[in-house]
């Protein structure tokens, strides 16, 4: 996945391990930021250099059937890797679909996607975006505050110049 590196190894298949039925306290596994290691009964049957970055403290392993090493690991950036360990044939990863329901997400980042999604709709319509009806709000409340030069005549938003457009204009699509 984007976030995790996940190896399936099968023990058996490992040069003089044979297919006598494994402990977990028989396997070890060792992880570095950029390495993986795996020992059984003593003996190395994997070493590689991982394809980027992990979390080495973010490890979880597991054995199935006495056999099956499971290696769940942290990736230190989250995205998609070309290939497991460095140096194997590497896939397009422009052809991995990556799309996730909204819901997948968590609430901090759904609520960045709606806003995202409703500020290009809004772009696309020249009506302004979310921040810049936020900003629209604050200045209209401002301008008749206590204390402002504007207090007393009617609000224009077009005398205030936000998006750095020299003519003057202000918002688009503002009222």
């Amino acid at each position: 996945t984007v976030d995790e590196a996940v190896f399936f190894i099968d023990l058996w298949a490992a040069d003089g391990v044979g297919s006598t039925p494994l402990k977990g306290k028989e396997v070890k596994v060792g992880v570095t930021t950029s390495s993986l290691a795996v020992s059984v009964r003593g003996k190395e049957v994997l070493t590689r250099d991982l394809y980027a970055k992990v979390k080495h403290e973010e490890i979880v392993w597991h054995l199935e059937d006495s056999r099956f090493l499971t290696v769940t690991l942290e990736k230190h950036v989250k995205t998609w890797w070309r290939s497991a360990f460095t140096g194997d044939s590497e896939i397009d990863t422009q052809k991995v679909d990556s799309t996730c329901r909204i819901d997948d997400y968590d609430q901090a980042t759904q609520a960045a996607i709606e806003k995202l999604v409703f500020d290009q709709q809004q772009k696309r319509q020249g009506k302004p975006t979310s921040d810049e009806m936020l900003t629209h709000e604050a200045l209209k409340k401002a301008w008749d505050a206590e204390g402002s030069p504007f207090k007393g005549t009617p609000f224009d938003p077009s005398s205030v110049n936000l998006g750095g457009d020299p003519s003057g204009g202000g918002f688009p699509g503002a009222p």
